[in-house]
């Protein structure tokens, strides 16, 4: 999905003059749109912080659960 930027382009980011490290295509007017490596990490951590994984813990324990014919009660 990102894809390493080989060209010479500026940061598509609002308020940054930075080079862009790295691209990803997008729809529209635009096609491509360039991000520096700081940008890229605040970007990252704004998705982190909203998009949180189940633990792999759960999945353990749904799993050993099931084999011992406990249910949930949902």
């Amino acid at each position: 999905m990102i894809t390493q930027c080989n060209e010479k382009m500026t940061c598509d980011a609002k308020g940054c003059k930075n080079f862009a490290s790295a691209y990803f295509e997008v729809k529209g007017l635009l096609k491509k749109l360039y991000l520096c490596k700081e940008c890229q990490k605040k970007l990252f951590d704004d998705l982190a912080k909203t998009n949180v994984s189940k633990s792999p813990q759960n999945k353990i324990s749904s799993k050993r659960d099931e084999k011992q014919g406990v249910t949930s009660g949902r």
